[in-house]
């Protein structure tokens, strides 16, 4: 219909970063070719740079900042929208814990003016640090070897007399995870990683191959056993409005798995370990009681946190557990996820399509093409030494800013 203004909203969110790009590039095309004015409403500022010209900072349904995009990237004023550039998680520098829009905004409020720079350069991760740290993880061994699993999916026949034929979701993979690492999965939509995550914990019944899980083969395992290992992985699915039942109130859907695992034996007691474990995910008690309707997309996401962590966990998947969140309940939320890690002495794996995310919380990073592991290696080693043309092809499609 040739518009004089196309409203982009978030057409970006939640896609992987290649077919992103090709959405940013399309749209550029299009103004160019049309001459129309483009509205891109997004969250993510990396995105804003790539597209915009001029750019907008909304905070409380008011406009705090505006202006072109280069001077506002390189000098913000206002502390909402120097919160925004620092909680995206950087990709030269490894931090402990990233800075949220909350710090600024506190900062702000009390009369101190702190830089993004100066507030980043307190949480850089040391090479010294970090080596430390993985010669305890990956001095013992591993908790999870998987041994030529594969998955194959028939696809359904056009006609009676057509031969079948089949799609190999996940080919040959062997990964070894340690103990109390995080391992990050990172590859485009389709490749295979959310089919690989869901085989490990028996979601999906593999084709073939096998997994070792402290030493147990858990093709053999018996009903029992095979419950008890349910307990111990877990997952964290991407939407958590859909992940949660909408009939149950949170603290029935918290307490649910503690009744299965026969965890406490009173309700009474499931009940405060319920209350406990929204308390520590940053809820109140008083959200117990509420429906998941009732709250926002990074408060249901701390919910499904919670109820993961009911049945005392080992092993934890986060399958693209933010990819649906604005950046600065992102950073929230990563934050979390680490914090429980040093608390609770969880391994995780980390499945996105976002390298930033994968990289600021992996140790080790995994890269899927097409079913297969192309790439396995330190997950700084791969973002600064690719090696494969695909994991450089993924990395150059990141929105870099200023």
């Amino acid at each position: 219909c040739n518009p004089d203004i196309l409203i982009a909203d978030e057409p970006t969110t939640a896609l992987d970063v290649t077919v992103q790009k090709g959405i940013l590039e399309l749209i550029k095309k299009l103004q160019q070719k049309t001459g129309m004015s483009v509205i891109f409403i997004t969250h993510d500022l990396g995105v804003v740079a790539e597209i915009a010209d001029r750019v907008l900072v909304l905070y409380k349904g008011e406009i705090v900042e505006q202006g072109i995009v280069e001077p506002i990237f390189k000098n913000p004023q206002h502390p909402y929208t120097k919160g925004l550039l620092a909680c995206r998680p950087p990709l030269d520098q490894r931090l402990k814990v990233l800075p949220t829009v909350d710090d600024f905004i506190q900062n702000s409020t009390s009369g101190a003016n702190c830089e993004i720079k100066q507030i980043i350069n307190q949480l850089v991760i040391s090479s010294e640090e970090r080596v430390y740290s993985h010669q305890r993880i990956y001095g013992n061994q591993p908790m999870i070897s998987i041994e030529n699993l594969n998955k194959i999916y028939p696809v359904r026949k056009k006609n009676l007399f057509e031969k079948r034929s089949y799609v190999h979701a996940i080919h040959d993979i062997n990964l070894e995870i340690y103990e109390g690492e995080t391992l990050g999965l990172v590859g485009e939509s389709g490749c295979g990683k959310t089919t690989l995550g869901r085989t490990m914990i028996r979601l999906i019944e593999p084709s073939s191959g096998r997994m070792i899980y402290k030493g147990k083969d858990v093709n053999q395992l018996n009903f029992k056993e095979l419950r008890h290992l349910r307990k111990d992985l877990q997952i964290i699915l991407q939407d958590p409005y859909s992940s949660l039942n909408q009939r149950l109130t949170v603290g029935d859907m918290i307490m649910e798995p503690m009744s299965v695992h026969h965890i406490y034996d009173q309700s009474k007691q499931r009940k405060k370990h319920a209350i406990e474990l929204l308390e520590r995910v940053g809820l109140q008690e008083y959200h117990l009681y509420r429906y998941p309707h009732e709250f926002s997309g990074g408060q249901r996401q701390r919910i499904s946190i919670a109820r993961a962590l009911a049945v005392n966990p080992k092993f934890i998947i986060c399958d693209e557990s933010v990819s649906a969140l604005d950046v600065s309940v992102q950073a929230q939320v990563l934050n979390l996820l680490n914090e429980l890690k040093q608390d609770f002495g969880f391994t995780y794996l980390f499945i996105s399509h976002d390298l930033s995310v994968v990289k600021f919380m992996s140790d080790r990073m995994a890269v899927m093409q097409n079913g297969n592991i192309v790439e396995l290696d330190d997950a700084d080693t791969i973002y600064f030494k690719p090696k494969t043309l695909y994991t450089q092809k993924l990395i150059s499609s990141i929105p870099k800013g200023y």
